[in-house]
């Protein structure tokens, strides 16, 4: 009797843990799939997470490590973000050489920097461009800009184009055609010694050559005419004007080959204070620059702040 007494009483046991068990199991699939379509469990987690946020600990390796990758997220966040461009109307209105050629930074370090252009085989339509597109273009107008600004005040050795302006000068002398231009800037400045390159007989001509030819020698600094201290001002303020209009024509040469050359290297190195740096085009020796520390200091500093 007592065997036959204990058969329901287990029955009710198992039967008893075993349908909240299912019951259990049947509101964890219910839940499961409710959180598949309505992600209602993971708001309000999130919901929870930033109502106590400001309530963790702001030290520790944890946070230090967490700190660091925000940081660094931040700096590639800012290395690829470019100014906003609107398709309907700046696009339109750009010149021609941002949508036929691609520019590009290449890499931005303290103290080297180093950006290109290329010359695009199909150029950009003024119009209908992809979201991909005009981000690129706009990091292409970043980079074109910055190159273009330095280009603007970059300083070219001057040693090169005072050998240039002399020879230029010696050639005048040779022909005779330097002597008119001595008569014009003499008399801008008031020297009675224009005069003496008006109405020049040929016996005259050839005494000033005798007495010009050593000022344009290769000699840095020749000694003046002792008897024509003015006449040999004038002539080393030709040849220095002539030595800074070549390095402009450089620099604008330069500044024109970075809009329409096919290819187009600039590079930036920095020596403590100082900067220097090449222009390299294709087929040329490359041209050497310095740079004012002002703008070499703003073309290699970080593009965005460190996050405290």
């Amino acid at each position: 009797m007592s065997n036959s007494a204990n058969v329901p009483t287990a029955l009710r046991w198992s039967l008893g843990l075993l349908l909240p068990g299912l019951l259990f199991l049947l509101i964890a699939i219910l839940s499961l799939l409710a959180e598949a379509k309505t992600d209602w469990g993971a708001r309000r987690l999130g919901t929870w997470l930033l109502v106590h946020n400001d309530g963790r600990s702001l030290a520790g390796a944890t946070w230090q490590n967490i700190s660091a990758q925000r940081r660094a997220r931040a700096r590639l966040d800012s290395a690829v973000r470019a100014p906003n461009i609107d398709a309907k109307i700046d696009a339109k209105k750009l010149p021609l050489h941002l949508l036929s050629h691609h520019y590009t930074q290449l890499q931005r370090t303290p103290h080297f920097a180093r950006w290109r252009s290329l010359e695009r085989q199909v150029p950009l339509p003024p119009h209908d461009l992809s979201s991909q597109q005009l981000r690129l273009l706009a990091q292409s107008i970043q980079a074109f800009t910055q190159v273009d600004d330095l280009l603007a005040h970059i300083e070219l050795p001057a040693d090169g184009f005072q050998v240039h302006a002399r020879i230029y000068a010696q050639t005048a002398l040779e022909d005779g055609s330097l002597f008119p231009i001595l008569h014009s800037h003499l008399f801008k400045v008031g020297a009675p010694e224009a005069w003496n390159f008006t109405r020049m007989s040929e016996e005259d001509k050839r005494s000033w050559q005798e007495k010009l030819r050593p000022l344009l020698s290769a000699h840095t600094n020749p000694n003046p005419l002792s008897e024509a201290p003015t006449i040999s001002a004038a002539l080393s303020t030709l040849v220095s004007d002539w030595s800074d209009s070549l390095q402009r024509a450089e620099i604008n040469r330069l500044r024109t080959s970075w809009r329409q050359a096919p290819s187009f290297e600039l590079r930036l190195v920095r020596n403590l204070d100082e900067f220097a740096g090449y222009a390299l085009l294709a087929d040329e020796l490359p041209v050497r620059f310095v740079l004012p520390t002002s703008f070499g200091a703003k073309a290699v500093a970080p593009m965005a702040r460190e996050e405290r």
